[in-house]
């Protein structure tokens, strides 16, 4: 992807962090390690350890300053259900579109009731046949964590199975759209997802 491609709400990358809290009332992990000494912070880490303990679930964080290079991992590599971060390989699969052509950042497109998933969402509430940007409905996605919008980019990017392919292009081989997609395997570690906003950042995609 081009810098001009992710511009619209994905170019204020920094700092990622990742703190994914999931599994209420399960075991909480007491064997979390921090990272080497020669990444670790280990003042931040003795700041979220308690956190972790306290949570009556499982915890995964990672965390990178991408400036300095200080990490804290904290079951990093296990496997979560990816929830709403998912919405971040949707919105690169949309602009990986836009690129190619086979969208347009500001098209107008059509919102129809068939689209609605049961919930909150602002554009659930739009009415039969209303006419909406493109644009706007990749806001809804990563502004709101709008479901409604969220499935339908992910139809409009090629549904789940291109996204899961341009994943894998880019080397997160166990970041996967499940949702309306046939074949899924894993769900992503923390590191995972947060080593796709650094890949944004650094224009890597």
């Amino acid at each position: 992807m081009t810098k001009k491609q992710l511009t619209p709400p994905l170019r204020n990358f920094s700092v990622v962090l990742v703190l994914m809290l999931a599994a209420p009332l399960a075991t909480v992990s007491q064997t979390a390690e921090p990272a080497t000494a020669q990444t670790s912070d280990s003042a931040l880490y003795a700041r979220l350890m308690p956190l972790v303990e306290a949570f009556r679930g499982r915890v995964g964080v990672y965390v990178r300053h991408l400036q300095s290079g200080r990490t804290v991992t904290i079951n990093a590599d296990e496997v979560f259900p990816t929830a709403s971060m998912i919405k971040v390989p949707i919105m690169v699969a949309v602009f990986d579109a836009v690129e190619a052509g086979r969208l347009v950042f500001d098209q107008k497109l059509l919102y129809t009731d068939s689209l609605l998933y049961e919930g909150e969402d602002i554009l659930g509430a739009f009415a039969d046949s209303s006419e909406i940007a493109l644009s706007k409905v990749l806001m809804l996605t990563i502004t709101t964590s709008d479901n409604t919008a969220a499935l339908w980019s992910q139809h409009l990017a090629g549904t789940g199975t291109r996204i899961n392919e341009l994943m894998e292009q880019n080397g997160f081989l166990n970041t996967q759209v499940n949702s309306r997609t046939p074949g899924h395997r894993r769900l992503a570690p923390r590191g995972t997802c947060l080593n796709i906003g650094e890949s944004l950042m650094r224009r890597h995609m």
